[in-house]
């Protein structure tokens, strides 16, 4: 059985982004900051730079657009639409 991601959306983003600005450490990749970014990787699938960014609340509309998009091509739909709205897609290993 493969990965089970989360789609990137605005109320995803938007609760990462309000628990960061209640860590001390906000907007630095250390501590509770640093917690919360290798979460939001996993959970979403996307780069350490993007979930900084998301934490941050830069270019999130731009990620959301990005991996709908990258969904779209490769599986014909986004996540959201592949497990009918439920924002999961489970990607079956290559092996």
């Amino acid at each position: 059985m493969g990965d089970v991601l989360i789609a990137l959306d605005k109320k995803i983003a938007k609760e990462y982004h309000e628990a960061a600005t209640h860590t001390p450490e906000y907007p630095c990749d250390y501590g509770e900051m640093r917690r919360l970014r290798l979460e939001l990787q996993e959970l979403c699938g996307i780069t350490e730079v993007e979930a900084l960014n998301v934490l941050t609340d830069h270019n999130v509309s731009l990620y959301i657009s990005l991996y709908n998009y990258i969904d779209e091509k490769n599986y014909g739909g986004t996540r959201a639409d592949l497990s009918q709205g439920m924002h999961y897609l489970e990607i079956q290993s290559l092996n």
